[in-house]
């Protein structure tokens, strides 16, 4: 009752609750409708289908299918179709107000369909096809509409926040690698896979490992994660984030040899990483590294 009559409920769309029955509502992106044919009981007739041409036919409201739901501080960033732009990036308030398109990257109906939204501080990081290939976008509320990140290799996924920088795999002419992102710029990290094979990592995730005592406490931040460095298939690998010039480090090799483990699932709890991985003899099961501990803890 709090709507419209004329509001028409029906497609896939994003909703907004503030908890109560009356205040659930839809948010209609995509305000067009269509009409289908459904057959209905009845005797059809050259008369029937003159005096009622929409005998038989139903209207319904299209969908916007609202995907990658973002939130940022007071707003929350998201990928619909309106029914005219395509698949572009929208926002709406946490209220559930004012949803607006933020920009049309590939003008027409076709659609940049952004994807692997990842907010880090104010800004929003994602890739979308504005005709050229999948490239990587960020963009703040005081920017007039996204803008692209020069360098920053093609096909972007696997997207992380790890402190303040954004950590991805790309294609270049090295293959997919792993690379990072700060603000409007970019940089190549390592090649893992040396030459133009593809390491393929993912998975990423950070530990912060703390050592020494109280007057002498040092805090160091690795980055965890799956890749292939050509010689000992997928297995674990680790980043140390400062002091190390980007140097990766085969953190384990379950499988020895080019046999992969493929570690997945990873999770961090109490300065230690935990993962499954496949052994050649115990198939998938539950693995963990972190910092040796001696005496009584």
């Amino acid at each position: 009752e709090t709507n419209s009559s004329d509001t028409i409920i029906g497609g896939l769309e994003l909703w907004f609750s503030d908890g109560t029955e009356a205040g659930t509502i839809p948010i209609n992106i995509n305000q067009n409708t269509y009409t289908f044919y459904q057959p209905q009981d009845g005797t059809y007739s050259p008369s029937t289908v003159l005096s009622e041409p929409g005998f038989g036919f139903s209207e319904r409201s299209s969908s916007s299918f609202p995907r990658e739901l973002t939130p940022a501080k007071n707003r929350l960033y998201f990928v619909a179709n309106d029914g005219d732009t395509g698949f572009e990036l929208w926002s709406i308030s946490d209220q559930g107000t004012n949803p607006s398109l933020i920009s049309d990257l590939q003008p027409g109906s076709i659609g940049s369909s952004p994807s692997e939204l990842i907010a880090i501080g104010k800004t929003l990081y994602f890739s979308a096809d504005n005709g050229n290939g999948r490239q990587l976008y960020h963009y703040k509320p005081s920017f007039s509409q996204p803008k692209l990140i020069n360098n920053a290799g093609q096909n972007p996924d696997h997207f992380a926040g790890i402190g303040k920088r954004l950590y991805f795999s790309a294609e270049s002419d090295l293959g997919r690698e792993l690379w990072s992102a700060k603000g409007d710029t970019a940089k190549f990290v390592k090649d893992i896979n040396p030459g133009p094979e593809s390491s393929n990592p993912e998975n990423f995730t950070m530990i912060e490992r703390v050592s020494g005592n109280s007057l002498k406490r040092k805090k160091r931040k690795y980055i965890y994660f799956s890749a292939n460095d050509g010689i000992h298939g997928n297995e674990l690998m680790s980043l140390k984030l400062k002091g190390n010039g980007d140097k990766v480090k085969l953190q384990s090799d379950i499988n020895s040899g080019p046999r992969s483990s493929l570690p997945r699932e990873l999770a961090v709890h109490d300065q230690r990483l935990f993962f499954t991985a496949n052994n050649r003899s115990k198939g998938r099961e539950l693995w963990t590294v972190g910092p040796s501990i001696q005496g009584p803890t």
